[in-house]
C-alpha cells in the first residue's frame, strides 16, 4: 500500500477519534454539571483540549517514541470509553482527547506535505462519523457497549498504519517552521466546526427541519467527494487562492447563520 494511502487512513481514524473523544468529554462535563446552579471543577476538563501545547517542545527530538506513547494512551482510553459511567468517562475521554489531538499535531508536523492527505482523511472521518451515528440512531454506534468492537478494530488499523509509516527512514523528522500559533488555532477551529456542523446529521436535521435521510446522504456524498478530489484531482485544490477561501468561508458562515435563525424563528412560531 502506498504511503499516501496509509496517511489518509491514519488521519481518517485519528480525526474520527478526536471527534468521538472530544464529543464525549463535552457531553460528560455537561451531564455532570447539569444539576448544578454554577460551574464547578469539572469544567476544567476543557483543559484537555490544550494538552498538545505541552507536547510541542518534544516533537522535534522525541517524535518517534512520543508517537507510540501517545498512541498507547489513545488506544486504551478510546477503547474503554463505551464501558464507563459518566464520571469515569469524563477523565478517560479527556485523556483520549489530549492523546488524539497531540498525535494529530505530531503527524502533521513530522510528515512533509501532508495537507492533501490530511484533508482527505478529514472528509473520510466525517463520512464515517455520520455512518456510525446513523447506525446508532443518533448515538455513535462505536461508543455503545454493543459496538465497542469497532473502536478496538479501528485502533488496530491505526496502529498498523503508523507502524508502517514510522518504519520508513527519515519520515519522522520535523517538517514545520516559523510560528505555529496561527496554524494550530486554525486546526482547532476546523475540528470544532466539523464536530458542531457536519459530524452529527441529527443535529443538522433538527436545525434545518430537513429530512434526516437526505441530510445523511448529502453530508456523506460531499465528504466522500472531497476525499476523491483531494486524492485524484489535487490540482483543483491547488488553484484555490486565499481570496477564494475567504469568500468561501464567509458564504458558509452566512448560510449557517441564516439556517440557525430560520430554525429558531420556526420553532418560536410553533411554540
Amino acid at each position: 500500500m502506498k504511503k499516501q494511502h496509509l496517511l489518509i487512513i491514519a488521519f481518517a481514524i485519528l480525526i474520527l477519534f478526536i471527534i468521538q473523544s472530544a464529543g464525549t468529554l463535552v457531553e460528560s462535563i455537561y451531564i455532570l454539571d447539569l444539576m448544578n446552579s454554577s460551574l464547578d471543577a469539572k469544567v476544567l476538563g476543557v483543559l484537555f483540549f490544550f494538552a498538545p501545547l505541552l507536547f510541542l517542545p518534544f516533537f522535534k527530538k522525541f517524535a518517534r517514541p512520543l508517537l507510540w506513547v501517545l498512541f498507547g494512551m489513545l488506544f486504551i482510553s478510546r477503547g474503554l470509553l463505551p464501558y464507563l459511567n459518566t464520571s469515569n468517562r469524563l477523565i478517560v475521554s479527556g485523556i483520549a482527547t489530549a492523546a488524539s489531538l497531540s498525535l494529530f499535531f505530531l503527524l502533521i508536523t513530522s510528515q512533509p506535505a501532508v495537507s492533501r492527505w490530511a484533508s482527505a482523511g478529514l472528509a473520510l472521518a466525517v463520512a464515517t462519523s455520520v455512518l456510525l451515528r446513523t447506525a446508532g440512531h443518533g448515538i455513535d454506534y462505536s461508543l455503545m457497549p454493543s459496538g465497542s468492537w469497532v473502536g478496538w478494530l479501528l485502533g488496530l488499523v491505526l496502529a498498523s498504519s503508523l507502524f508502517i509509516i514510522a518504519r520508513q527512514p527519515g519520515e519522522m523528522k520535523q517538517a514545520y517552521g516559523g510560528n505555529p500559533t496561527l496554524p494550530v488555532l486554525g486546526l482547532y477551529l476546523i475540528l470544532t466546526l466539523v464536530y458542531f456542523s457536519v459530524s452529527a446529521p441529527a443535529v443538522i436535521s433538527r436545525w434545518t427541519e430537513a429530512n434526516y435521510t437526505l441530510i445523511v446522504c448529502v453530508v456523506s456524498l460531499l465528504s466522500l467527494g472531497w476525499a476523491w478530489v483531494a486524492i485524484n484531482r489535487p490540482s483543483l485544490l491547488e488553484r484555490l487562492s486565499a481570496r477564494v477561501l475567504v469568500i468561501w468561508n464567509l458564504l458558509f458562515t452566512l448560510s449557517l447563520t441564516l439556517s440557525l435563525n430560520l430554525s429558531f424563528s420556526f420553532n418560536l412560531n410553533l411554540s
